[in-house]
């Protein structure tokens, strides 16, 4: 995930890391509304910490609105993409989002608002 929000390798440094701008930070320097919709908690790989000097004007995630969790580390992919549809209504200039989604990521959803196909419905399969 840092190396897909800042454009920098996994085979560099963190300090490499820490020092390129986010691609929010580029898109706000040119006029965009920026959002990151998540269904992990920041917590999951120190997130939190990472995005804690990110310029973001709305940050959505796990933790930030109080949903139950579904499973370790996320809530129902439902919710973000349901607060990303309406930003994407409210917005009426230049819109860059980022929507990271949780539930066919290991430990998995196996229940949601959304339907589920019969066949992803067991954890396992």
């Amino acid at each position: 995930v840092p190396s897909l929000l800042t454009g920098v390798g996994t085979h560099e440094s963190a300090e490499a890391l820490h020092r390129m701008p986010f691609v929010f930070d580029l898109a706000k320097a040119r006029g965009y509304r920026t959002a990151l919709l998540m269904a992990s908690t920041l917590e999951w790989s120190n997130l939190d910490r990472f995005f804690s000097t990110a310029a973001i004007d709305d940050l959505y995630a796990a933790e930030t609105e109080g949903h139950p969790l579904v499973n370790d580390i996320g809530i129902d992919d439902a919710y973000p993409v349901e607060k990303l549809e309406a930003i994407v209504a409210e917005t009426r200039g230049p819109l860059f989002a980022v929507l990271f989604l949780n539930a066919l990521h290991v430990p998995f959803q196996a229940e949601s608002r959304f339907p589920i196909p019969a066949s992803l419905q067991d954890r396992r399969s």
